[in-house]
């Protein structure tokens, strides 16, 4: 409980009035000091791990909702670690075939850490940050007498004080760290440009339009961009630096760009993404990924329909031998139980707050899953006509050769696991109603991740893919 303000307190306050100079300046993003397309953290820098395959590629996408995002999505990565497979005749785990994971808000808690630290992770991560009262925290750190002169600056905000909190467990690493670990998988911390509403993740590709250098940035501070709610937590600033004259744009730009079809995504994406090469674009500002994209997907979608995306294209995959790309999706997000339809009034700003986050976002999120069943259905179907045509060829000794496709070597499978699923309906029931915020009780993380691992035994599609996988 919140103590009330002390003469200590107030006086504090008072004193904020007479510092107007005492402004801190947080850590921030480092110009480039050379362009290098092919450098820095991307998922063409990272090797497969000893018991990773190219020929299986796994994506993990995490989902934002507190910390019931993080135990969910922490218990599923408990489950793929349990999970055996043979894969060419050696067994491992499907854990350690996971090459990509991409996460918003509080599901970049999990897939940070576990970049960070492999395997480790399962020694520390529940009781240093699923345990811990991190919302709590955090408001003791505003009403923190020292704090006073900081937060009057116009350069630190409640964000930078949350990404102070997550160096209990990132300790301080940067993006060199996680690059110069050498393997995968690769991490996708994804945020939303409030400038423009679209996603924003922080890999050096992205980067690069700013003409800036991610290795030297916290990790701490990407997590706490990716879960920085508008109204709740201020926004997370990044400079955009001037291009250097060894600065390329991006073919695909000037594609796009040029195309008549003015309506359409990618020229849309194209538009978006000059003007962070606009001088006068100067700063971006991040919140809370959830706002543009709350699974994590659009990276994938967009990989997968050869679309530009930080992440590796179909026609690389192909290249590199892969013959299978699996997506598992982790939903925490829960429908909104309220009583808010019989209200007179609204007055409370988390109410507000937590309904302006999450209920815009419902209907794209749905779209979301929908598109990729389809998406799956059509590359499956796609397949399988090309497999009776080849076959057809062959039996009547036909003289033709099919037109080059990549859809004809690598397999998709996507699988969803969401709250909404699990059979139990009191448990179902206790599990939606947990609040989307940064604390819950250890009973309460613990049986998320029990969850996890139910929902993905009662899986049908993930228990194919295992037998698929023997």
């Amino acid at each position: 409980m919140l103590k009330p303000l002390t003469i200590q307190s107030i006086t504090g306050l008072l004193l904020l009035l007479l510092l107007p100079g005492c402004f801190t300046r947080p850590q921030s993003n480092t110009r480039l000091d050379l362009f290098t397309p092919n450098a820095g953290y991307r998922y063409e820098n990272l090797e497969p791990g000893p018991n990773n395959s190219d020929e299986l590629i796994v994506i993990l996408t995490f989902s934002g909702g507190g910390t019931r995002a993080a135990a969910l999505s922490y218990g599923i990565l408990e489950k793929l670690r349990d999970t055996t497979i043979t894969l060419n005749g050696q067994e491992r785990s499907l854990l350690d075939e996971v090459d990509i994971i991409s996460s918003v808000s509080g599901g970049s808690l999990p897939s940070a850490t576990y970049g960070l630290y492999g395997d480790d992770i399962f020694s520390f991560f529940p009781e240093e940050v699923l345990y811990q009262n991190i919302q709590s925290g955090l408001i003791r750190s505003f009403f923190n007498v020292r704090n006073y002169p900081r937060l009057a600056s116009p350069f630190f905000g409640r964000s930078d004080m949350l990404a102070e909190d997550f160096e209990r467990f990132t300790r301080g690493k940067t993006y060199a760290d996680l690059l110069k670990r050498g393997t995968r998988p690769y991490i996708l911390i994804n945020t939303t440009d409030l400038s423009q509403g679209n996603q924003f993740s922080f890999t050096q590709d992205h980067f690069d339009y700013l003409y800036s250098d991610l290795s030297t940035y916290p990790v701490s501070r990407a997590i706490a961009a990716s879960a920085a709610v508008p109204g709740v937590l201020s926004t997370m600033s990044l400079k955009n630096y001037e291009q250097g004259e060894d600065y390329i744009r991006p073919e695909w730009i000037s594609l796009a760009l040029n195309q008549r079809n003015q309506g359409s995504p990618i020229h849309t994406l194209a538009s978006d993404t000059n003007t962070y090469l606009n001088p006068k674009h100067q700063y971006l500002h991040l919140v809370d990924g959830g706002l543009s994209d709350n699974l994590g997907l659009l990276p994938v979608i967009r990989s997968a329909l050869d679309a530009p995306s930080p992440l590796p294209s179909r026609e690389y995959l192909a290249q590199q031998g892969t013959k299978q790309v699996v997506v598992i999706t982790v939903n925490a997000i829960t429908k909104l139980t309220n009583d808010f339809n019989i209200r007179e009034s609204l007055s409370s700003l988390f109410a507000i707050v937590g309904i302006v986050a999450t209920t815009p976002m419902d209907d794209f999120t749905d779209a979301q899953i929908a598109y990729m069943h389809l998406l799956e259905d059509h590359m499956d179907s796609e397949q399988a006509h090309r497999k009776e045509l080849k076959a057809l060829i062959q039996k009547n000794n036909l003289d033709a050769t099919l037109p080059p496709s990549i859809l004809d070597s690598i397999e998709y499978d996507f699988i969803e696991v969401s709250l909404n699923q699990v059979e139990d309906y009191a448990e179902r029931k206790f599990l939606q109603s947990l609040p989307t915020s940064f604390v819950l009780s250890v009973d309460e993380v613990d049986r998320l991740r029990n969850a996890a691992s139910e929902l993905l035994d009662q899986n049908e599609d993930f228990q194919s893919l295992i037998k698929k996988l023997e």
